[in-house]
């Protein structure tokens, strides 16, 4: 009999199958994406959106004497192309706090709010704060990786219609 075939017959018999892909190929499933935005010194908004893998988008205003609580419904995949997007600019590998890593932030404008991104995947979450008055200290400039991270951040706005919230009285998004 055929070398090819004694292997085959031995691999189906004895229940051999391909091995499942690894985590780093395979795309994890999440459950939900958190966008949380913070005061500033002004007319910041202040609120939590969460966009959750069924589609379904809540938001809630965290600013004083602003009751605003919204829910609504995103396309199918939406939080499927904003955890690819995550993964395409880097976010994973990004510190959890962005303003403790001196490559990032080596100087600190005072007064700006911060996002906070949560992503809930497979029971995990992966978080990174980034405080919007990080800058190089040698140029005053945004370092790339925070441009794709604010980026990102007005994306998950984009996909929630987190505007349609938002007071109109100055408080807007980035």
């Amino acid at each position: 009999m055929d070398r090819k075939v004694v292997i085959l017959l031995a691999c189906i018999l004895s229940g051999c199958s391909a091995p499942p892909p690894s985590s780093e190929t395979r795309p994890a499933t999440a459950d939900s994406l958190v966008l949380e935005r913070s005061p500033c010194f002004g007319r910041c908004p202040d609120y939590r959106l969460r966009i959750r893998s069924d589609g379904n988008v809540v938001y809630q205003s965290r600013t004083p004497a602003d009751t605003t609580r919204g829910v609504a419904q995103t396309q199918p995949g939406t939080l499927a192309k904003l955890v690819a997007r995550a993964r395409a600019i880097g976010f994973y590998a990004l510190p959890e706090d962005i303003s403790s890593d001196s490559a990032l932030c080596s100087a600190r404008a005072t007064d700006h709010p911060s996002a906070t991104i949560t992503i809930f995947e497979a029971g995990k979450q992966s978080r990174v704060v980034h405080y919007h008055g990080c800058r190089l200290a040698t140029d005053h400039s945004v370092p790339p990786q925070l441009q794709a991270l604010t980026a990102f951040e007005v994306a998950i706005d984009s996909a929630a219609g987190s505007s349609r919230w938002l007071s109109t009285t100055g408080s807007k998004t980035r």
